[in-house]
């Protein structure tokens, strides 16, 4: 495997290794975090967590259905946040309001995904969404009622500055 970086001083530098790491000043870039099965008995929370790099800002966040959400009626709001269960970033929205399912390939995200009755999630007020050092952003859905299939899969979208 390869491992390819791209930065201002060396250009692309090619190691051992694998991924890929844009550090650029003015690139975009993209990453995700791992699915998470929206599969639950009852309420319940699913936390998924992406990594933002250093000396970028955020321009989305989102959760996008690879697998389509089927269950009883019910809400499923999700929530942006930079610490555990928090929504410093985005308050809750609905991706999904006393439905009982949520289309494959659907999701929610600041960027124009829009969730059950067009809600998107929105960048909140005074939201921190640069950050000098790599950190990890948390993204919560919160299900309160039984959900019999469905998974989540986190991102983000962000510009080296």
């Amino acid at each position: 495997m390869v491992k390819s970086v791209f930065s201002d001083g060396k250009g692309l530098v090619q190691s051992a290794g694998s991924g890929m790491v844009i550090d650029q000043r003015g690139a975009t870039g993209a990453a995700y975090g791992d699915a998470a099965s929206a599969v639950a008995v009852g309420a319940s929370d699913t936390e998924m967590t992406v990594v933002q790099p250093a000396g970028s800002v955020l321009v989305d966040v989102g959760v996008a259905l690879k697998v389509a959400i089927a269950g009883s009626s019910g809400n499923i709001n999700v929530k942006v946040g930079t610490t555990d269960d928090g929504d410093e970033l985005c308050a809750a929205a609905a991706l999904m309001s006393s439905a009982t399912a949520v289309a494959v390939g659907s999701g929610i995200s600041v960027a124009g995904t829009k969730g059950e009755g067009d809600a998107v999630l929105a960048f909140s007020a005074d939201a921190p969404t640069y950050t000098a050092s790599e950190r990890t952003i948390f993204i919560r859905a919160e299900q309160s009622a039984a959900v019999t299939a469905g998974e989540y899969t986190p991102y983000i979208r962000f510009i080296k500055i």
